[in-house]
C-alpha cells in the first residue's frame, strides 16, 4: 500500500499503525474479533517485538497515540496499558474514530521511541 510500518530517522524510531491484524493484504485476519482486551494484548506483544528488534525496550518510549472505535470500552482496559508501560510513561493521545481498517478492529497504536546514545542494535531504516 506504499508505506512502511516502522522508520528509523536519526535517534528516533516510529512504529505506525500497530494493529491486531495478521497476514498479508490478500488474507488479512483480525485477532480477537470484538474483544478489546485480546486486541490490546496482541498489539502490546507486537510492540514489544518491534522494540526488541531495534534493540530498544519500553523505557525508550517517548509517545504513543491510541486510536480506538470505543473510548469507553478502552478505558475499562486501561490497567492493561498502564501495566505494560510500567514506570516509563510515554506522552499519550487517545483518539476515538468511527472505523479502523477492518470492521471488527477496535484499536491501533502508533509509537515514537528514542534510540539511546551509542545507537541501537538494528541498522534497519524501514521495515
Amino acid at each position: 500500500m506504499g508505506f512502511s510500518q516502522s522508520v528509523k530517522f536519526g535517534n528516533m524510531v516510529h512504529y505506525a499503525g500497530v494493529a491486531p491484524l495478521r497476514g498479508s493484504l490478500k488474507n488479512l485476519q483480525i485477532i480477537s474479533e470484538d474483544d478489546m482486551a485480546g486486541q490490546i494484548e496482541f498489539v502490546l506483544a507486537t510492540l514489544d517485538a518491534c522494540l526488541k528488534a531495534d534493540g530498544l525496550t519500553r523505557e525508550h518510549l517517548l509517545s504513543w497515540t491510541i486510536y480506538t472505535t470505543d473510548i469507553a470500552e478502552l478505558s475499562t482496559h486501561a490497567a492493561l496499558l498502564a501495566k505494560w508501560v510500567g514506570p516509563y510513561r510515554p506522552a499519550s493521545t487517545i483518539v476515538e474514530v468511527s472505523a479502523l481498517f477492518l470492521p471488527k478492529q477496535k484499536l491501533e497504536i502508533t509509537v515514537f521511541a528514542a534510540v539511546p546514545p551509542g545507537g541501537c542494535a538494528s541498522d534497519l531504516v524501514t521495515s
